[in-house]
């Protein structure tokens, strides 16, 4: 057995990826470096040691506020640098920080379910338990609206399951909460699903936001639009079907309600995002905002093996 290997991880504040390479100390393993991965990169590796915890090794500096060596055990990171965004400079302390999490599901190459060949293309179907979706979260501090005689805030704001993503807005406190997912350049990818973002409410308000490659859209209460490559497609009101697909050649297609409003062909040599977010400011109100997305489908296009 080689004496060292690889844990992936990811914070959970930015979605960033990391590499934790560890190496077996007796019976334990430790970590001995960390490398920041792309979200291409990890797609393709997988965790190959699980235990309790992990130490950082000697060789590695502690945690420069309070000295910890156990990796994602400590919040002084997420306090020292409440900057915390997808662009931010990596930091030894993010190994430290209790917002990263140690990823062992499969690595995305390792497609699980069924995979069937359709006009010589092998396509699988995709949900939250095959597929590596990420939950973001890019406010920094939430209030509690129980604290101030408003109503509670959800304990969770973003709940995420095999057909359905639920959003429930803040009260008092700002939110741009949501998931995305890497789609990677040589395969098709669709997503058909049901919208309503009619339990939005005037406060706090807010809009659900979609954004697709090329494909963006903003939903209120009342409606929106879905932009492609900056050009107006069209009008959707508050509960309406979506289907929005991407060919490995670069062709985006957005079909509402069964009708198709826009196709363009951008050809691109890397991933894809796709990010499915719930933004509002904060407003002192007694009321709570929701929006959902349902009955989803979605398909991947997977390049075969020689």
């Amino acid at each position: 057995m080689e004496d060292t290997k690889f844990v992936k991880a990811r914070c959970k504040k930015t979605g960033k990826f990391f590499a934790l390479e560890v190496k077996r100390f007796g019976l334990n393993w430790r970590v001995v470096n960390v490398d920041e991965l792309s979200a291409d990169k990890a797609r393709l590796i997988v965790s190959e040691v699980k235990q309790g915890k992990f130490n950082a090794n000697d060789n590695l500096l502690p945690c420069s506020v309070c000295g910890s060596r156990r990796i994602a055990g400590c919040d002084c990171a997420r306090k020292k640098y409440n900057y915390c965004s997808p662009h931010m400079e990596y930091h030894l302390d993010c190994a430290y920080c209790d917002e990263l999490e140690l990823l062992y599901t499969r690595a995305s190459t390792r497609y699980t379910g069924e995979v069937v060949i359709v006009q010589g293309k092998a396509i699988r179907a995709v949900n939250f338990s095959n597929a590596e979706w990420v939950k973001f979260d890019n406010i920094q501090h939430h209030e509690n609206g129980r604290l101030k005689g408003f109503l509670s805030e959800p304990l969770v704001h973003v709940k995420a399951s095999e057909e359905d993503i639920e959003f429930h807005g803040y009260n008092i406190s700002e939110m741009d909460e949501g998931v995305y997912y890497e789609i990677g350049a040589n395969d098709d990818f669709s997503i058909e699903c049901n919208v309503n973002t009619s339990g939005i409410k005037p406060h706090p308000g807010g809009h659900l936001y979609i954004k697709f490659g090329l494909i963006e859209a903003q939903i209120s209460e009342t409606g929106g639009s879905f932009f492609l490559d900056g050009q107006h497609c069209c009008n959707v009101g508050s509960n309406f079907k979506m289907l929005l697909s991407l060919t490995n050649s670069g062709k985006y297609t957005i079909v509402i309600n069964d009708k198709t409003f826009g196709e363009k062909t951008n050809p691109s040599q890397s991933s894809t995002r796709i990010t499915f977010g719930f933004k509002h400011d904060g407003h002192f109100c007694h009321l709570l905002s929701h929006a959902k997305l349902s009955n989803i489908k979605m398909t991947q296009g997977i390049p075969q093996q020689e």
